[in-house]
């Protein structure tokens, strides 16, 4: 759970 959050994460923060 805590590794897909984390992915999702970095996402976001590449996408802002």
């Amino acid at each position: 759970v805590l590794s897909e959050i984390e992915e999702k994460a970095e996402i976001v923060l590449e996408e802002r």
